[in-house]
């Protein structure tokens, strides 16, 4: 391995050859170190909210009040991940505990665009965890599809796109995730969302470049519509809206997807006839993915909506 005191550029947005190169390799690795090594928790964490909810689950008397703590690799304990100079050993103890701990990469890594702070790495907020997107996140890392609905501006849509880039980077390979929405502008409003979600990440964890053995260079396709990550081959790809139940069933039927979000899910046209014409091939993605090690999953937020009752 590179020298312990070796440091990486973080202006490419890529990351090293080294890492790149690492990944297949870390991914079998760490699914036997799961196996062999005993997690501990990180009460020393920078992310207070993380806290905050353990100390109120504590109280409630729920004895499963830490999960969201867990650490499997104690050298990462007071490690700042977006620390201008990081040695390369860090790097790839990050990147080996983000590939079994999605925990660790919502609580250190992921950050939320703020009003006001530029997009660049380590800017926004920390991700904010409440009991609500607790309990989606085990729900989406447990396979469970599942509906969340809180008030505007409760962060909700940005929790639920922070599932999809961890899946984007590091939680499935060569899986297409579908974005929903009311209508196709809201979409790729997500999208962008996303990206940047993935620009404040730290550099080396960004993966837009892949250098390939040749010394070619293949970077990632970026445009309003779709994302492709160039590294593990995971695709992002909006969906226009459903104007009659024919297109919903197209819509439902056209893509084979392991990895779906329908935002405000109450508010879009013909949503069950998407539902019911992707049953069979959602079906058979997710235990394609489940098979391969990757996430998958459908998630379905809103905000509340009221329906008028009949007298």
């Amino acid at each position: 391995m590179t020298e312990v005191n070796e440091s990486l550029s973080t202006d490419s947005g890529g990351m090293s050859k080294d890492l790149e190169n690492s990944i297949p390799s870390m991914t079998k690795a760490a699914m036997t170190m799961i196996k062999k090594r005993k997690p501990i928790y990180d009460f020393h964490t920078r992310n207070q909210s993380f806290l905050d909810v353990y100390v109120d689950l504590k109280k409630l008397g729920i004895k499963n009040n830490k999960f969201f703590l867990v650490l499997y690799d104690k050298d990462l304990i007071g490690v700042n991940p977006f620390q201008e100079i990081l040695p390369l050993e860090l790097q790839l103890k990050i990147q080996f505990e983000t590939l079994i701990n999605p925990w660790y990469w919502l609580r250190e890594i992921c950050r939320i665009p703020e009003d006001g702070s530029p997009i660049e790495i380590g800017g926004g907020s920390p991700f904010l965890l409440d009991r609500n997107s607790a309990a989606t996140w085990w729900c989406f890392l447990h396979g469970i599809a599942h509906y969340g609905s809180k008030p505007r501006q409760c962060g909700k849509t940005q929790d639920a796109i922070s599932k999809f880039n961890y899946c984007y980077h590091y939680g499935s390979a060569a899986s297409t995730i579908l974005f929903f929405n009311k209508d196709a502008a809201l979409s790729k409003t997500n999208l962008y969302r996303l990206k940047c979600q993935r620009d404040m990440m730290p550099a080396f964890m960004q993966m837009k470049i892949d250098i390939r053995d040749d010394g070619t260079m293949l970077k990632e396709i970026d445009n309003i519509t779709t994302m492709r990550n160039p590294v593990n081959g995971n695709t992002i790809k909006v969906m226009p809206k459903a104007n009659s139940p024919d297109m919903a069933t197209r819509l439902g039927r056209g893509e084979t997807s392991s990895l779906q979000l329908f935002d405000e899910f109450d508010y879009i046209p013909y949503n069950i006839n998407i539902i019911d014409a992707s049953v069979f091939a959602f079906s058979t993605a997710s235990i394609n993915a489940a098979k391969n090690g990757s996430l998958f999953g459908r998630v379905f937020i809103s905000t509340p909506r009221k329906f008028a009752l009949s007298s």
